[in-house]
């Protein structure tokens, strides 16, 4: 065949022979079109990374779902008036709920999680940080275990137990480097030595504030917990049992709200237990964002398809008397359009692995938000279920761009009148028509963006 791959050959070996000889024929065309390439493959990296990036995001909070044990039977617990008002419970209400017969029916357990800021210092550095007091059934409700060391043992949930602390895997990372030994290690959280006996695995966080766990029992202002009226800064959480769905449920404890608002008049009448999915207090903020930048993520990409299809329309506009040339060489349609595929292609993919790492540079400035901005930020990877995503849409991409504009630009009739023009030519007039179609159609999704 010809050096630069113009005669179509057979077999297998022959294909990839004439792939290969395609891409040096694209290496040796782009040096003279350094702008057009640069430009493709900075398109096809921004439009590939950042879809990426929003998949990934979207697929870690909206997809995989709660780091928890069974998370569709955990459940927010809250009261509500008549009027369809919500409030958090306080704890004397969350423990006379815990020993209502209906409650027990409905749920394997309750536990009350109080929040709160803590000033916590490693070394000469202070932090204020977020934290947890747990009454002893939390962490068994969630199902979590440590990532290393161990959970409160149930005597240090007790009044006069000797501080110990649970810590996140992000402040691990963060203040203690990682470092395995911090479990038994002492620090000073609200200047009071507290024991590290354990650090819970990535993402296993809940409240999504909280970067610290502790007893209950060591909360500092205990006179708060006794408040019936006091409905802030406090979670109460419950886990369904086995066949008990949440109208069963909201039946079941329909009795114990009667009972507290008889008993307790000033501060419960009028008031019901009400429970939502646990999966949807977490995520339920930020489920229209993460939406709403998919759908930007999908029309940017297809900005993208439309702006590399109309540079590419352009480009072989410009190379008119090549395909003629080529053409009149013996060329098949089908060798000319695998031709310019495999440019394509080639292009994309470049553009391709540029946008991964885009992605995965984004992704790592994902993990370093505040808590509670990305549920589970920290857990957050380009896995390999993303990479291929992310090779199928760069795949997608460069066959969506460059499939129309080579088989209308190898036709038998453009062929022709390709042949008849000058080097200098603008092209046939549809490709023209076309062109504008799709600078209208940038014009239209850039609006929407």
């Amino acid at each position: 065949g010809f050096r630069d791959g113009t005669v179509m050959m057979g077999g297998g070996a022959d294909l990839l022979h004439g792939i290969a000889l395609d891409a040096r024929h694209l290496l040796r065309t782009l040096r003279g079109s350094v702008t057009f390439a640069a430009f493709t493959i900075l398109t096809v990296a921004l439009g590939i990374g950042l879809t990426t990036t929003v998949v990934t995001i979207a697929d870690h909070v909206l997809v995989r779902g709660l780091p928890f044990r069974d998370p569709g039977r955990l459940a927010s617990l809250f009261e509500r008036d008549e009027l369809g008002a919500l409030r958090l419970p306080s704890y004397p209400t969350t423990r006379d709920w815990r020993l209502d017969p209906g409650f027990r029916q409905a749920f394997e357990d309750v536990t009350f999680v109080r929040g709160d800021g803590v000033s916590l210092r490693v070394g000469e550095e202070v932090e204020s940080s977020g934290a947890a007091f747990v009454s002893p059934e939390f962490f068994a409700i969630i199902g979590a275990r440590p990532f290393l060391g161990r959970l409160p043992a149930p005597g240090e949930f007790q009044s006069g137990a000797s501080p110990v602390a649970v810590i996140s895997f992000r402040l691990w990372r963060r203040r203690f480097g990682g470092d395995p030994a911090v479990v038994g290690r002492a620090v000073s959280i609200d200047s009071i030595p507290t024991t590290v006996v354990g650090v819970l695995p990535p993402g296993s966080v809940y409240p999504t504030f909280a970067e610290v766990w502790m007893p209950i029992a060591q909360y500092r202002h205990q006179d708060i917990l006794t408040r019936r009226g006091l409905h802030v800064d406090s979670r109460a959480i419950g886990r369904l049992r086995h066949g008990v769905d949440s109208t069963r449920a909201a039946a079941l404890t329909r009795p114990a709200g009667i009972r507290l608002g008889a008993a307790y008049p000033a501060e419960q009448a009028g008031w019901l237990p009400a429970m939502f999915p646990l999966q949807e207090e977490i995520i339920g903020g930020v489920r229209p964002t993460l939406l709403a930048l998919t759908a930007a993520a999908a029309a940017m990409l297809l900005l993208v398809c439309a702006n590399i299809a109309g540079l590419l329309i352009a480009r072989l506009t410009t190379r008119s008397r090549e395909l003629a040339v080529r053409a009149a060489l013996g060329a098949s349609r089908a060798r000319l359009v695998a031709q310019l595929l495999t440019e394509s292609l080639l292009l994309s993919a470049v553009g391709g692995l540029l946008g991964t790492g885009l992605a995965a540079f984004l992704v790592s400035l994902a993990r370093k938000l505040p808590p509670g901005r990305i549920p589970r930020a920290e857990d957050l990877v380009i896995d390999t279920r993303m990479l291929a995503i992310a090779a199928v849409t760069t795949m997608i991409t460069a066959l969506a761009c460059g499939v129309w504009p080579a088989w209308r630009a190898t036709s038998h009739r453009a062929i022709e009148l390709l042949r008849a023009s000058s080097a200098g030519s603008g092209g046939m007039r549809s490709d023209s028509a076309l062109r504008r179609v799709l600078v209208t159609a940038q014009f239209a999704i850039a609006l929407v963006l």
